[in-house]
């Protein structure tokens, strides 16, 4: 939710010692389709890249996959 995003996840006070990361070792697997959601591509794939961050400083992965959308961009199908 891209609400959840913009309101609380700059707010460093709830992130603790593993930052944005509470899975551990665990890898989280995001199946595409970041783009195109609500208009706030930009600030999801920031706050992806940084839990990506995050989790590899715990040993967890977070592996972004390319979906439909993002390979609409790239072809320059462009919806809104």
């Amino acid at each position: 939710n891209p609400w959840v995003t913009r309101e609380t996840w700059g707010d460093r006070q709830w992130w603790g010692d593993t930052g944005l990361w509470a899975g551990g070792q665990a890898t989280l697997v995001q199946t595409g389709d970041v783009v195109d959601r609500y208009h706030d591509d930009k600030e999801m794939y920031l706050f992806l890249w940084a839990l990506q961050d995050h989790a590899g400083k715990s040993g967890g992965k977070v592996i972004l996959l390319v979906g439909n959308h993002e390979l609409w961009n790239l072809m320059g199908f462009f919806k809104d």
